[in-house]
């Protein structure tokens, strides 16, 4: 929590007692913020010890009242800006910190350039997509908030507006977005919702054309995909995990995940009366408000022996599912007591480089459904097949993602032409 102190100094002026009070927010050694309030103090009232208002009682009542308010209320205004700052990864300056504190001290001039933001909660609003997608579009609202604040350091009366939003801002966003601590395919999947956001205007003739049809949008990139092998995944269940019974039920669930290989989305709703007649049958939920699809994917030895772990979780929830990110921490956890340290190669989400990471340090969910679906291709070469159990399309960009040509295919390959 930042040290705030208000100061006044005495006005340079000749024959002028007063000045505006200067609050000065120290973070930590070395780093010092400066704010210049509204709040007028005449230099004879001023108690610098006290960093108060002499007690003294020829001050008029109203100011002594209008003064302590006034501190009060601007030391609380300096906490939230700057926390605003810190929480949206912005760099806590003075500039920056003045930029925080107008928006916060006139909600009126908030309220009247919000519109290009009031469209954009439209554009949310009215879109036919899942809830996880409207979640999406809340944190590339954020950017675009936390890119109009960082514009106001230098001009403080920028407002992102629809009709003033020209290509060279939207090369501006994109840039701002790869030089925070984001991954560049992150950046480019926020870049293309904004692009669509201004597709979804011209088409709804609220403007006449798009800033970005004139702008190369950023590639996404993908490493070499990478999968457990089955006798990787059979060591990971039978790995003794009684020391650690919390992770040893999230591995069961991962385990259960290669068997099925559904989407995460799709994991996490599935509920007993999913299962029938030994095979777990749901829709979808990427296609069940567009051509509904149901998958049936039968359950082999482990994925039933998993379900007669569980049988008896409480209420109609298949297996005992936790947050997203706990889960992932404790597949981590699970991989490494289980010592599944094979070395993969991975690419670096900022500077697109391959680097070498031991499988343990890797792992998370979406893990599970690229060793079911890798699995399968590797043994029937057909994405049908696949297909058919993931729910995948087949020309699927994602699914061939999956799929990799691994040394033992290239070796079988190489074999036949002998």
């Amino acid at each position: 929590m930042p040290t705030i102190t208000p100061i006044l100094k005495k006005s340079t002026k000749k024959g002028n007692n007063r000045s505006k009070l200067r609050f000065y927010i120290s973070v930590r050694r070395g780093v010092q913020l400066f704010y210049v309030s509204d709040i007028s103090v005449d230099f004879d009232h001023w108690d610098a010890k006290k960093q108060s208002l002499k007690s003294r009682p020829n001050i008029n009542n109203a100011e002594r009242v209008s003064v302590i308010n006034g501190i009060h209320t601007t030391k609380e205004h300096l906490r939230q800006a700057y926390e605003n700052l810190t929480k949206n990864s912005v760099t806590p300056t003075s500039k920056a910190l003045k930029a925080e504190m107008d928006l916060l001290l006139n909600p009126q001039i908030v309220t009247e350039y919000r519109s290009f933001f009031d469209h954009f909660d439209d554009y949310s609003e009215k879109s036919n997509v899942k809830k996880e997608r409207k979640t999406f579009y809340k944190v590339v609202k954020r950017n675009l908030e936390n890119f109009e604040l960082h514009k106001r350091i230098n001009q403080p009366n920028f407002r992102l507006s629809i009709t003033e939003f020209s290509d060279e801002t939207a090369l501006e966003f994109e840039r701002f977005l790869n030089t925070d601590y984001r991954g560049k395919n992150t950046s480019a999947g926020r870049v293309k919702c904004v692009r669509a956001f201004f597709n979804w205007l011209v088409k709804t003739k609220k403007l006449t054309s798009s800033p970005y049809s004139d702008v190369a949008l950023p590639s996404e990139a993908y490493g070499t995909p990478y999968f457990l092998t089955i006798d990787e995944r059979n060591k990971l269940f039978d790995a003794d995990l009684s020391a650690t019974p919390e992770t040893a039920v999230q591995r069961d669930i991962f385990v259960f995940h290669c068997v099925i290989g559904c989407r995460v989305g799709d994991l996490v709703r599935l509920k007993k009366s999913n299962v029938i007649n030994g095979a777990v049958e749901y829709i979808a939920g990427k296609t069940k408000d567009n051509k509904p699809k149901t998958i049936r994917v039968p359950l082999n030895k482990i994925g039933l022996e998993i379900l007669e772990r569980y049988k008896d979780t409480d209420g109609e929830k298949l297996l005992p599912f936790i947050t997203p990110q706990k889960h992932n921490v404790a597949i981590k956890k699970a991989f490494e007591i289980a010592k599944i340290d094979r070395i993969v190669t991975i690419m670096c989400p900022k500077t697109r480089l391959d680097i070498q990471r031991p499988l343990y340090e890797v792992a998370s969910s979406h893990l599970a459904r690229r060793t079911l679906s890798g699995n399968i291709y590797k043994i029937y070469k057909d994405t049908k097949i696949v297909s058919s159990i993931t729910g995948h399309s087949p020309n699927s960009k994602a699914l061939h993602r999956y799929i990799d040509i691994d040394d033992d295919m290239k070796n079988e390959v190489v074999k036949n032409l002998e």
